[in-house]
């Protein structure tokens, strides 16, 4: 099987909480010079490099070819010296609107999976692409609204718009790999 030394890898820390990703490349060099271990997913358990080089390569891992024979390629890396939790702040964009609003339609209080952002006021009207000023809005409203202001268009904001708090960074990770659901939170809010 192929892999991209540009495929993404979870970094765990000694919590065994997800605190980011990493890619092949940069997971394997940590674990050669010890700053990081592989994860063994059938005993969830930290492998050092010289013990990962022994590990038998499953039906299903991908592996790349070294002098030495292949090498499976891990899809959780531990950096255990890591015991807090990064922050992080949401992106300024469609996701991270999202993310901050629950999917909710801000002007309805309904869920709305393929909803889009609505701009509070109009950019076509010097409308600011701050976080104050967008919101999670169903595709239907938001087609209403138009170019309006929402008291324009006879619309009410359910709640006014911030910038969001800092948040775990586990949570701004999506599920690349089956082996991750282990280690990343359940995003029953997202």
């Amino acid at each position: 099987m192929t892999v991209s030394l540009n495929s993404k890898v979870l970094v765990v820390n000694k919590q065994r909480r997800a605190i980011d990703e990493t890619t092949v490349y940069e997971a394997l060099c940590d674990m050669c010079s010890g700053k990081a271990c592989g994860i063994d997913m059938e005993t969830l358990a930290p492998v050092s490099w010289s013990a990962w080089l022994e590990l038998p390569i499953r039906e299903g891992d991908q592996s790349i070819k070294t002098l030495h024979g292949p090498v499976r390629i891990p899809t959780v890396v531990g950096k255990f010296s890591y015991d807090r939790m990064h922050k992080r702040k949401l992106k300024n964009d469609n996701r991270g609107i999202a993310m901050r609003d629950g999917r909710i339609c801000q002007y309805t209080g309904r869920f709305a999976p393929d909803g889009n952002v609505d701009h509070v006021v109009p950019r076509s009207r010097r409308g600011s692409d701050a976080w104050e000023n967008k919101v999670w809005s169903s595709k239907e409203i938001n087609s209403r609204k138009g170019n309006k202001t929402p008291e324009e268009a006879g619309l009410k904001l359910i709640r006014r718009p911030k910038a969001p708090p800092e948040i775990d960074a586990c949570l701004l990770i999506p599920a690349k790999h089956p082996d991750w659901k282990y280690f990343l939170p359940s995003k029953s809010k997202v």
